[in-house]
């Protein structure tokens, strides 16, 4: 199974959409996960009718459609995993979270990226963790445009950047572990094994 990650796309086109879902179907991803600050009226866009659309709301949503069709989950501080059945059965659960309520990521620069290893971030990861009775695979958030990845305890943690204007995202194949890394206006690609 691979799972198309993004984020921060906030108002943008509905050219940049499509693109997303081009994107995502072209690596052979059905599941989309936004990690928060997509606007109200891009939720149930026709663009995205094939594939698993879940998307964490944040601050920016106020003006929920209505009725959302069959294939958008809406997540929030209160619903935030997601439980995916891969190929071989196994359970994969996902901790979707835009801010992890750290200060790091609300600043949107890039200090806590020098060494994730001794950031907050893992200090939040463990308590996160400490939450549930199962493990989680991945801890995906967003919210300070900067992308990255790393792995702590059999965790990744992953910040696709942000769609708006660099068109970064990631995807995460569940059946190697690997993660690629990209952006379409920076033209960048970097997999990563976890």
């Amino acid at each position: 199974m691979k799972i198309f990650v993004w984020g921060d796309s906030h108002n943008c086109s509905d050219e940049n959409l499509e693109l997303a879902n081009s994107e995502a179907q072209r690596r052979g991803c059905k599941i989309l996960v936004h990690t928060g600050d997509m606007i109200d009226e891009h939720l149930n866009h026709p663009c995205f009718r094939d594939k698993e659309m879940y998307v964490f709301l944040t601050n920016i949503n106020k003006n929920l459609p209505a009725k959302l069709d069959n294939n958008w989950h809406l997540l929030d501080e209160k619903n935030c995993i997601v439980e995916l059945i891969a190929k071989n059965n196994k359970k994969i659960r996902l901790y979707v979270n835009h801010y992890l309520g750290l200060d790091s990521l609300r600043t949107k620069t890039r200090d806590f990226l020098r060494d994730l290893s001794r950031s907050e971030i893992w200090q939040i990861a463990g308590k996160i963790q400490s939450q549930y009775s199962f493990h989680l695979d991945y801890i995906l958030c967003g919210h300070s445009h900067h992308e990255f990845f790393s792995s702590f305890h059999g965790t990744g943690m992953v910040n696709p950047g942000e769609w708006q204007n660099k068109l970064t995202f990631s995807v995460i194949s569940t059946g190697t572990w690997d993660i690629v890394m990209g952006s379409l206006t920076q033209n960048f690609q970097k997999t990563i094994l976890s």
